[in-house]
């Protein structure tokens, strides 16, 4: 059975601060940002695709591709 575990707050700030300072815009940085404002599963953030981010609204829109194999 999966074991879910629940990053808090204050870790997750810790764990952005470095990653801003260190790894900014890394592969790394970019997941856990996503994640922490969206609240996006893993699969949600690894779906996304470039036509998905809004350049003018500033925005990240999740879609369902059955259609194209994607689930």
């Amino acid at each position: 059975m999966l074991e879910l575990t629940q990053l808090d707050a204050g870790r997750a700030k810790t764990i952005l601060d470095f990653l801003r300072e260190y790894r900014y815009a890394s592969k790394e940085h970019v997941t856990l940002l996503l994640m922490w404002r969206t609240s996006a599963r893993r699969g949600g953030i690894r779906a996304l695709d470039l036509e998905d981010f809004d350049a003018d609204d500033r925005a990240v829109c999740f879609r369902h591709r059955s259609g194209e194999g994607t689930r």
